[in-house]
């Protein structure tokens, strides 16, 4: 920082939100506040940070989604599996 620590009493500074959804019914929000006089680099880089956990929160909902749908997708041929035995 250019001019000594932050003071959250004296300078409130920059708020910087990140907000996303996942999936139908989650969502997520990231919130902090920057210093007024950090540099493009130290915004930078919490901008990063929070982009790059939405990242992964994401792709451990896509995870949990990919699997429910294998398991119905697996349901739905050992079915037609049956079915098929059934009437051959």
């Amino acid at each position: 920082m250019q001019n000594g620590e932050f003071n959250k009493n004296a300078d409130p500074g920059i708020a910087v939100f990140y907000e996303g959804k996942i999936g139908e019914d989650r969502g997520f929000r990231f919130q902090t506040v920057m210093p007024r006089d950090c540099t493009p680099q130290e915004l930078g880089s919490i901008v990063d940070r929070f982009r790059i956990e939405a990242d992964r929160q994401q792709a451990f909902f896509s995870i949990d989604a990919h699997t429910a749908n294998i398991e119905k997708e697996t349901k739905l041929l050992q079915n037609v599996e049956a079915d098929i035995r059934r009437i051959s």
